[in-house]
Protein backbone atom coordinates (compact mmCIF):
# COMPACT_ATOMS: atom_id res chain seq x y z
CA UNK A 1 0.00 0.00 0.00
CA UNK A 2 1.51 3.37 -0.97
CA UNK A 3 2.15 5.85 1.85
CA UNK A 4 2.56 9.62 1.42
CA UNK A 5 4.27 11.68 4.08
CA UNK A 6 4.32 15.44 4.65
CA UNK A 7 4.28 17.85 7.56
CA UNK A 8 1.20 19.40 9.15
CA UNK A 9 1.67 22.94 7.83
CA UNK A 10 2.01 21.77 4.22
CA UNK A 11 -1.02 19.52 4.44
CA UNK A 12 -3.04 22.26 6.17
CA UNK A 13 -2.26 24.68 3.33
CA UNK A 14 -3.13 22.01 0.77
CA UNK A 15 -6.43 21.43 2.55
CA UNK A 16 -7.25 25.15 2.57
CA UNK A 17 -6.40 25.38 -1.13
CA UNK A 18 -8.62 22.46 -2.07
CA UNK A 19 -11.44 23.68 0.15
CA UNK A 20 -11.37 27.09 -1.55
CA UNK A 21 -12.20 25.78 -5.02
CA UNK A 22 -13.16 29.28 -6.17
CA UNK A 23 -9.90 30.82 -4.93
CA UNK A 24 -8.29 33.02 -7.59
CA UNK A 25 -4.99 33.52 -5.76
CA UNK A 26 -2.21 31.06 -6.59
CA UNK A 27 0.69 32.35 -4.48
CA UNK A 28 -0.25 31.52 -0.89
CA UNK A 29 1.39 31.76 2.52
CA UNK A 30 -0.05 29.78 5.42
CA UNK A 31 0.73 30.47 9.08
CA UNK A 32 -0.53 28.42 12.03
CA UNK A 33 -0.17 30.09 15.43
CA UNK A 34 -0.71 27.67 18.30
CA UNK A 35 1.72 25.89 20.62
CA UNK A 36 4.34 27.14 18.19
CA UNK A 37 4.49 28.76 14.76
CA UNK A 38 4.30 26.72 11.56
CA UNK A 39 4.26 27.88 7.96
CA UNK A 40 3.93 26.65 4.39
CA UNK A 41 4.14 28.24 0.93
CA UNK A 42 2.32 27.45 -2.30
CA UNK A 43 2.86 28.80 -5.81
CA UNK A 44 0.64 27.99 -8.80
CA UNK A 45 -1.14 25.34 -6.77
CA UNK A 46 2.08 23.52 -5.83
CA UNK A 47 3.68 23.39 -2.41
CA UNK A 48 7.20 24.78 -2.27
CA UNK A 49 9.86 22.73 -0.48
CA UNK A 50 13.33 23.69 0.67
CA UNK A 51 16.37 21.44 0.96
CA UNK A 52 15.31 20.88 4.57
CA UNK A 53 11.58 21.30 5.01
CA UNK A 54 10.86 21.95 8.68
CA UNK A 55 7.47 23.50 9.36
CA UNK A 56 8.50 25.12 12.64
CA UNK A 57 11.62 26.89 11.35
CA UNK A 58 9.67 30.10 10.76
CA UNK A 59 9.30 30.43 14.52
CA UNK A 60 13.07 30.86 14.80
CA UNK A 61 13.05 34.04 12.71
CA UNK A 62 14.73 36.68 14.89
CA UNK A 63 12.63 39.76 15.58
CA UNK A 64 14.67 41.06 18.54
CA UNK A 65 18.39 40.30 18.60
CA UNK A 66 18.60 41.21 22.29
CA UNK A 67 15.43 39.34 23.07
CA UNK A 68 14.44 36.50 25.36
CA UNK A 69 16.56 33.33 25.47
CA UNK A 70 15.54 30.44 23.20
CA UNK A 71 12.71 28.23 24.42
CA UNK A 72 13.86 25.12 22.57
CA UNK A 73 17.29 23.45 22.27
CA UNK A 74 19.28 25.06 19.48
CA UNK A 75 16.80 27.92 19.12
CA UNK A 76 17.58 31.60 18.64
CA UNK A 77 17.46 34.35 21.23
CA UNK A 78 14.75 36.82 20.29
CA UNK A 79 13.00 34.27 18.07
CA UNK A 80 9.52 35.07 16.78
CA UNK A 81 8.04 32.00 18.47
CA UNK A 82 9.27 33.24 21.87
CA UNK A 83 6.87 36.18 21.48
CA UNK A 84 4.01 34.54 19.60
CA UNK A 85 2.75 31.16 20.80
CA UNK A 86 0.25 29.61 23.17
CA UNK A 87 3.17 28.28 25.19
CA UNK A 88 4.56 31.80 25.67
CA UNK A 89 1.16 33.24 26.54
CA UNK A 90 0.49 30.55 29.13
CA UNK A 91 3.88 31.28 30.72
CA UNK A 92 3.09 34.99 30.89
CA UNK A 93 -0.32 34.28 32.40
CA UNK A 94 1.17 32.03 35.06
CA UNK A 95 3.60 34.78 35.97
CA UNK A 96 0.66 37.19 36.30
CA UNK A 97 -1.09 34.64 38.51
CA UNK A 98 1.98 34.39 40.76
CA UNK A 99 2.22 38.17 41.06
CA UNK A 100 -1.50 38.48 41.74
CA UNK A 101 -1.88 41.09 39.01
CA UNK A 102 -4.90 39.40 37.45
CA UNK A 103 -7.95 38.74 39.61
CA UNK A 104 -9.66 36.94 36.72
CA UNK A 105 -6.88 34.38 36.40
CA UNK A 106 -6.85 33.83 40.18
CA UNK A 107 -10.59 33.15 40.04
CA UNK A 108 -10.26 30.72 37.12
CA UNK A 109 -7.49 28.51 38.51
CA UNK A 110 -6.56 27.40 42.03
CA UNK A 111 -2.86 27.41 41.22
CA UNK A 112 -0.72 28.74 38.39
CA UNK A 113 0.08 25.40 36.77
CA UNK A 114 -3.62 24.71 36.34
CA UNK A 115 -3.94 27.64 33.93
CA UNK A 116 -4.63 26.59 30.36
CA UNK A 117 -5.26 28.50 27.14
CA UNK A 118 -9.03 28.14 27.60
CA UNK A 119 -8.75 30.05 30.90
CA UNK A 120 -6.84 32.81 29.15
CA UNK A 121 -9.52 33.15 26.51
CA UNK A 122 -12.17 33.35 29.22
CA UNK A 123 -10.26 36.08 31.02
CA UNK A 124 -9.83 37.92 27.72
CA UNK A 125 -13.56 37.71 27.08
CA UNK A 126 -14.11 39.26 30.50
CA UNK A 127 -11.75 42.07 29.38
CA UNK A 128 -9.28 41.36 32.14
CA UNK A 129 -6.71 44.21 31.73
CA UNK A 130 -3.68 41.92 32.06
CA UNK A 131 -4.89 39.46 29.44
CA UNK A 132 -6.02 42.23 27.10
CA UNK A 133 -2.50 43.67 27.26
CA UNK A 134 -0.75 40.32 26.79
CA UNK A 135 -2.88 39.32 23.83
CA UNK A 136 -2.45 42.77 22.26
CA UNK A 137 1.34 42.70 22.67
CA UNK A 138 1.46 39.23 21.15
CA UNK A 139 -0.71 40.29 18.21
CA UNK A 140 1.67 43.18 17.51
CA UNK A 141 4.67 40.82 17.57
CA UNK A 142 2.77 38.47 15.28
CA UNK A 143 2.12 41.30 12.83
CA UNK A 144 5.81 42.27 12.77
CA UNK A 145 6.84 38.73 11.87
CA UNK A 146 4.11 38.53 9.25
CA UNK A 147 5.36 41.75 7.67
CA UNK A 148 8.86 40.24 7.42
CA UNK A 149 7.50 37.18 5.62
CA UNK A 150 5.31 39.26 3.31
CA UNK A 151 8.16 41.60 2.38
CA UNK A 152 10.32 38.59 1.45
CA UNK A 153 7.78 36.28 -0.19
CA UNK A 154 5.17 38.71 -1.59
CA UNK A 155 2.24 36.29 -1.44
CA UNK A 156 -1.12 37.13 -2.96
CA UNK A 157 -2.96 35.72 0.05
CA UNK A 158 -2.00 34.92 3.64
CA UNK A 159 -4.13 32.25 5.33
CA UNK A 160 -4.01 32.42 9.12
CA UNK A 161 -4.95 29.44 11.25
CA UNK A 162 -4.54 28.21 14.79
CA UNK A 163 -6.09 29.09 18.15
CA UNK A 164 -4.39 32.48 18.58
CA UNK A 165 -6.15 33.88 15.52
CA UNK A 166 -9.50 32.95 17.07
CA UNK A 167 -8.90 35.15 20.12
CA UNK A 168 -10.78 38.45 20.25
CA UNK A 169 -9.09 41.21 18.19
CA UNK A 170 -5.91 39.14 17.65
CA UNK A 171 -6.47 38.58 13.93
CA UNK A 172 -7.44 42.21 13.31
CA UNK A 173 -4.48 43.65 15.24
CA UNK A 174 -1.91 41.28 13.71
CA UNK A 175 -3.05 41.91 10.14
CA UNK A 176 -3.24 45.67 10.66
CA UNK A 177 0.34 45.76 11.99
CA UNK A 178 1.50 43.56 9.10
CA UNK A 179 -0.13 45.85 6.53
CA UNK A 180 1.37 48.96 8.09
CA UNK A 181 4.85 47.45 7.74
CA UNK A 182 4.45 45.98 4.27
CA UNK A 183 6.73 47.66 1.75
CA UNK A 184 5.07 49.12 -1.36
CA UNK A 185 1.73 48.71 0.38
CA UNK A 186 0.26 51.35 -1.92
CA UNK A 187 0.85 49.17 -4.97
CA UNK A 188 0.81 45.73 -3.37
CA UNK A 189 -2.44 44.63 -1.75
CA UNK A 190 -1.96 41.35 0.07
CA UNK A 191 -5.14 39.55 1.08
CA UNK A 192 -5.59 38.10 4.58
CA UNK A 193 -8.07 35.32 5.33
CA UNK A 194 -8.79 33.14 8.33
CA UNK A 195 -8.52 29.40 7.95
CA UNK A 196 -11.84 28.07 6.67
CA UNK A 197 -11.16 24.53 7.91
CA UNK A 198 -9.77 25.24 11.37
CA UNK A 199 -8.49 22.11 13.09
CA UNK A 200 -9.70 19.99 10.16
CA UNK A 201 -7.17 21.57 7.77
CA UNK A 202 -4.39 19.01 8.33
CA UNK A 203 -6.65 15.98 7.89
CA UNK A 204 -8.31 17.52 4.83
CA UNK A 205 -4.94 18.28 3.30
CA UNK A 206 -3.74 14.75 3.96
CA UNK A 207 -6.73 13.44 2.01
CA UNK A 208 -6.03 15.94 -0.76
CA UNK A 209 -2.40 14.80 -0.88
CA UNK A 210 -3.46 11.20 -1.47
CA UNK A 211 -6.07 12.18 -4.07
CA UNK A 212 -3.53 14.34 -5.88
CA UNK A 213 -1.01 11.50 -5.99
CA UNK A 214 -3.60 9.02 -7.23
CA UNK A 215 -5.01 11.28 -9.94
CA UNK A 216 -1.86 12.97 -11.28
Amino acid sequence: MPVYLDNGANTALLGEYWAGSNRMQQHLLYLHAGIGLRSAIMNDGRLLYGIIDTEGAVGQMIIDRAGVPPQIPGGNAGAWESYVSVRTLEGQAREAWRLGSSTSLRALAEHEEALEFAHLLEALQERDPVMVRLFDEMAVACGIGLANLINILHPEEVILGGPLFLAADFYETATQIALERTYYRGQYNVRFTRSSLGERAVATGACALVLHQLTS
